[in-house]
């Protein structure tokens, strides 16, 4: 069964956790958001992975953000309280530092796809 990890990217913490597809969660956590500086939002992020790709074959990683989340082109465009993360391409980015294709939504579109189903 393919597992996936998300992350929720708040303005206090970052939520993350290991899923199959089935929608069971495997493992979770979280840890205080970095909001200025993307190269340590960047490493926080991808020390999550690594140590989640220890444990489980990932199929892909799955993103939700408050901002204009273009999730197309994988950048949240505009500004808000959390600057460093408007501008740099997530899906090259994270996608780049790990193989694993990457999903980028907008948070409130997450949680209206989740009461759809």
């Amino acid at each position: 069964m393919r597992c996936y990890i998300v992350f929720d990217i708040g303005g206090t913490y970052v939520k993350h956790a290991v899923m199959n597809e089935r929608g069971d969660f495997l493992e979770k956590g979280r840890y205080r958001s970095e909001r200025h500086d993307f190269q340590r939002f960047r490493d926080d992020l991808l020390r999550v992975v690594r140590h989640a790709q220890a444990s489980y074959e990932l199929s892909g990683i799955a993103i939700g953000s408050a901002g204009s989340v273009d999730s197309d082109i994988g950048v949240i465009g505009g500004s808000s309280a959390f600057p460093c993360i408007h501008g740099p391409n997530f899906k090259d980015v994270f996608g780049g530092a790990t193989g694993l294709p990457v999903e980028l939504e907008n948070d409130a579109n997450c949680a209206a796809l989740c009461t759809t189903t």
